[in-house]
C-alpha cells in the first residue's frame, strides 16, 4: 500500500501506528451536520414541482386574492345575528320540552256572585221604599 494516500491504508497498518486524524471527506462532514427543513427542501430534487402530462405542461396555481375570498371571516353583525338565531332556537326547544300544565280553576269563580249582588240590590230597593 502506498503511504502517500491515507485513505488507501488498510486497518492493520493504521493500528500499528499512532492514530492520526485523517482529513474527512465532504460526505462524512455532511453526515454529522444537522440539516434544517429549509436546507433539505433547497437541496432536494424531488421537492421541485413535477411536470404533468405528456408534454410537461405546467399547471398554474390560483392567485392569493382568489383563494382569500373563499375563507372570508364573518362580520360582527353576522355573528350577532347568528347568535340571536341560535338563542331563539334554544328557547323554542326548551318550550317544546316543557309540557304545559294548567292551574286548577279557583273555587270563588264558580260561586254565582252576580246573582247575590242582584238579590242584595233588590232587598235594599224594597227597604228604601
Amino acid at each position: 500500500m502506498s503511504d502517500d494516500d491515507p485513505y488507501l491504508r488498510s486497518e492493520g497498518e493504521q493500528r500499528g501506528r499512532k492514530q492520526k486524524k485523517l482529513p474527512r471527506t465532504k460526505s462524512e462532514d455532511l453526515r454529522r451536520q444537522s440539516v434544517t427543513a429549509v436546507d433539505y427542501l433547497r437541496n432536494n430534487k424531488s421537492a421541485e414541482p413535477k411536470k404533468k402530462g405528456k408534454y410537461g405542461v405546467t399547471v398554474p396555481l390560483p392567485f392569493k386574492f382568489d383563494t382569500r375570498e373563499a375563507v372570508k371571516p364573518k362580520t360582527i353583525r353576522e355573528r350577532k345575528v347568528e347568535a340571536m338565531v341560535m338563542e331563539k332556537e334554544m328557547e323554542e326547544k326548551s318550550m317544546m320540552t316543557n309540557q304545559f300544565r294548567c292551574k286548577p280553576i279557583p273555587a270563588a269563580v264558580l260561586v254565582p256572585r252576580y246573582q247575590q249582588i242582584q238579590e242584595k240590590n233588590e232587598e235594599r230597593r224594597l227597604k228604601v221604599k
